[in-house]
């Protein structure tokens, strides 16, 4: 608890430091080893001209660009509110956005404990201190964000990191791939999947059709959402080609109705023999700072928390999606009446990873551009 005369005691320049930082890796299991794609990029977001870091979910997207999500600032931003007493946690200038996350839906209750850190306190408690002996406890390989303590009263901090394994690998795509954006010109980009007529051991039977407005296997789909293995626990990914809403938030909800209200016909859950799918592939890093909650003219509204602002506020994001080498047991081309329905990830997509049966993802993308894809 912080009493009211905490403030006072450190000074009108004292800060808290909000620290946000997920680590995702797409793991999956091979039969050889392949080498890692390159980053496409790497550093802060300030150099993105197409791509926003969102503090929550129904933050709007603005229009042209693609956006980023994931819960380990909400975390943080949770431990903090713990730190404020029994009110939400209100910044002078920052209303709005204090209030979206405090009024967020999304907890720990939707993570695995195993895929997670989180912790707040004053530094005076020794803090710094306790995050770094049971990160080190708790991910013995990650090193620990440096916090500079100098200026601070506090801080919260969260890390998250997990995985998706895939029983089957899939197979790079070696023909041209192009990715149409809502705005501007097509680029050429690598990516991995199945071809049409290409039979790999327990490639097809992986994935699960979640939605597909396609009223019959000979009609060819141009909204869809896949599971990309739905075998995958606890952890899934799911791919959607679906009309971008104002907000992650409300893709989501349309995202989720089309799913519940999608009945194949019995052997369409999945891949045909026929059928193709194409992901594009990624592999990038950012550091993201929230300077709409930053800064000394952003002072706590909070009793508890006068005099007090948070600098900085921070989110460091890796994401990684890619094949991760593959061999192919087997092929075969098998002719089918009807034609080949082409699930590619050309266009727009939403993506998101959750754990199963959860009410929330904890990774929210909606890729609107080529600008974080890897080009070929």
């Amino acid at each position: 608890m912080i009493h009211k005369h905490w403030a006072a005691k450190y000074g009108v320049g004292a800060g808290i430091l909000l620290i946000g930082s997920i680590l995702i890796f797409w793991i999956w299991k091979t039969h050889q080893e392949g080498a890692s794609p390159p980053l496409s990029f790497d550093g802060s977001s300030e150099a993105l001209q197409q791509t926003v870091i969102l503090p929550t979910l129904d933050t709007p997207i603005p229009e042209g660009k693609s956006a980023i999500w994931c819960a380990s600032f909400q975390m943080a931003w949770n431990k903090l509110k713990s730190l404020g007493g029994t009110e939400p946690l209100r910044i002078h200038g920052a209303e709005a956005v204090g209030a979206q996350l405090n009024n967020a839906e999304e907890t720990e209750e939707d993570l695995n404990p195993e895929i997670y850190y989180a912790a707040a306190g004053l530094i005076r408690d020794g803090t710094v201190e306790k995050i770094k002996k049971e990160m080190a406890e708790k991910f013995p390989h990650v090193q620990t964000t440096s916090i500079n303590q100098s200026g601070l009263i506090a801080v919260a901090y969260a890390y998250l990191q997990a995985e998706v394994k895939f029983q089957y690998p899939y197979l790079e795509n070696r023909k041209p791939f192009l990715f149409a954006p809502s705005e501007g010109e097509p680029s050429s980009i690598r990516s991995f999947g199945v071809h049409e007529y290409i039979q790999v051991e327990g490639i097809r039977h992986q994935v699960e059709t979640l939605y597909c407005n396609a009223q019959s296997p000979f009609e060819i789909p141009n909204e869809f959402a896949l599971d990309l293995c739905k075998s995958s626990a606890p952890n899934q990914i799911v791919l959607a080609t679906i009309g971008k809403k104002e907000t992650l938030k409300s893709t989501l909800r349309e995202l989720e109705k089309k799913t519940t209200d999608y009945h194949p016909e019995e052997g369409h859950h999945g891949l045909s023999m026929v059928d193709s799918l194409l992901i594009p592939t990624m592999n990038w890093k950012v550091e993201h700072r929230f300077k709409e909650l930053e800064g000394e003219d952003k002072k706590f509204l909070n009793t508890n928390l006068a005099n007090a602002y948070i600098d900085p506020a921070i989110q460091v994001i890796a994401f990684k999606l890619d094949r991760s080498g593959a061999s192919i047991s087997s092929q075969s081309e098998i002719g089918v009446k009807g034609g080949p329905r082409h699930f590619h990830f050309n266009r727009p997509f939403l993506l998101y990873m959750k754990k199963r049966g959860a009410q929330h993802p904890f990774f929210v993308m909606w890729v609107d551009n080529a600008e974080l894809l890897i080009k070929s």
